[in-house]
């Protein structure tokens, strides 16, 4: 596969699918062009498994979160009993959103015109729509968005096509292990609105590479560019790269999650399950980059910080939850900065693709995958 038709025009891309040691980055029309975003969507989203939050923000029967990704109006629900649900947020009489924010509650009802639905989804109420000829209140029910748990998120297919994700992914599970994701809860977030293409963030986040200069005074003091090490994927949908922290570094994070193995604890593990799953941990505690594309220029990040039950419960937990949003905001800034740089650069006429350094094995990985599942759809 050396040429791909994308947005009704054949394009090279035989030197972005090369061996990582003489591969280069994407042609710059990847970024630009809104037919391949439009592709993106479809092909490499929507198809995909996509990450709507964390099981732990809806944890007690009668939760609800109203969110929203790719367009798609939802809410979570857990029933009296219960069990998750994905459902359309979007009532079957004129589409008001039936939920909005989170809360607990025994029904979701329309602020419209006041239909109810149970927590399953299945309609409860409409009123003075009993005498209208053929109407079925059993018949209508809020669609059910498929979706699967993996390592505590709550992932969802908007395609109902993919194969499970867990089983494509069991060399990762396998690496991420000694962390015990699945244990993990939010306790704070911060969101940022991100002005240029939803993949320069994905291929941001997956590299050290730039410590060098981007983060010269926040970060590489403390997580040596040259520590990094990309770990091998087998081919499966994913990367990730792991980290040696500095003495000063393991200082500063103070104390580490329970339960976490010593070894681990000295090291900063961060990982993408493809399209855009990014999240890592560290000695101390968790992160997940949330992204939510909405244009082929923007999409928005929500930074949530993750530790352990007990870590909630600890006396000084609100100051380290504040702390660390201070920290994040600091690099989410510095990281702007490059990203819309990037944008920018690649709006010119002169930008064009370049080499891979041996730090960003992890780009090549994602661009490979992305190259791959735009190829199926273009079929």
């Amino acid at each position: 596969m050396a040429e791909l038709r994308l947005g009704g025009r054949t394009r090279d891309i035989a030197s972005a699918l090369a061996p990582h040691p003489e591969a280069s980055t994407l042609p710059r029309e990847f970024y630009l062009d809104p037919e391949i975003y439009r592709l993106e969507t479809e092909h490499a989203m929507r198809a995909q498994w996509l990450p709507l939050a964390r099981v732990d923000q809806v944890p007690e029967p009668g939760d609800y979160l109203a969110t929203a990704i790719l367009g798609e109006q939802l809410v979570i629900t857990r029933d009296r009993d219960g069990e998750l649900r994905v459902l359309s947020n979007v009532c079957r009489h004129r589409a008001m959103p039936v939920a909005e924010g989170s809360g607990n509650c025994s029904v979701l009802r329309c602020p419209y015109h006041l239909w109810t639905y149970r927590l399953d989804g299945s309609l409860s109420g409409a009123p003075l729509m009993a005498a209208r000829p053929g109407f079925d209140r059993s018949a209508i029910v809020l669609p059910q968005v498929r979706h699967e748990v993996w390592q505590g998120w709550l992932m969802v297919n908007l395609g109902g096509a993919a194969p499970p994700l867990s089983p494509q992914v069991p060399t990762l599970s396998a690496e991420l292990a000694g962390w015990d994701f699945t244990d993990l809860r939010v306790v704070a977030s911060s969101s940022y609105d991100c002005p240029w293409d939803w993949k320069l963030t994905v291929e941001n986040f997956g590299e050290y590479y730039h410590h060098f200069g981007l983060h010269k005074d926040s970060l590489e003091p403390f997580l040596p560019a040259k520590r990094g090490r990309c770990l091998d994927n087998r081919g499966e949908p994913w990367n990730s790269s792991v980290i040696d922290c500095s003495s000063d570094y393991l200082e500063l994070q103070g104390r580490v999650m329970p339960g976490l193995d010593a070894d681990l604890a000295t090291t900063m593990q961060i990982f993408t399950v493809f399209p855009f799953l990014c999240a890592g941990a560290q000695g101390s505690s968790a992160f997940w980059l949330q992204i939510t594309p909405q244009s082929p220029r923007r999409h928005t990040v929500t930074w949530h910080v993750l530790v352990r039950p007990e870590q909630a419960a600890w006396s000084d937990a609100e100051e380290f939850a504040a702390m660390s949003l201070s920290a994040i905001d600091v690099l989410q800034q510095e990281d702007a900065r490059a990203c819309r740089g990037v944008q920018a650069g690649l709006g010119s006429t002169t930008a064009a693709p370049g080499r891979f350094a041996d730090l960003e094995l992890s780009l090549w990985q994602f661009q490979v995958w992305l190259l791959g599942r735009l190829a199926e759809g273009s079929r």
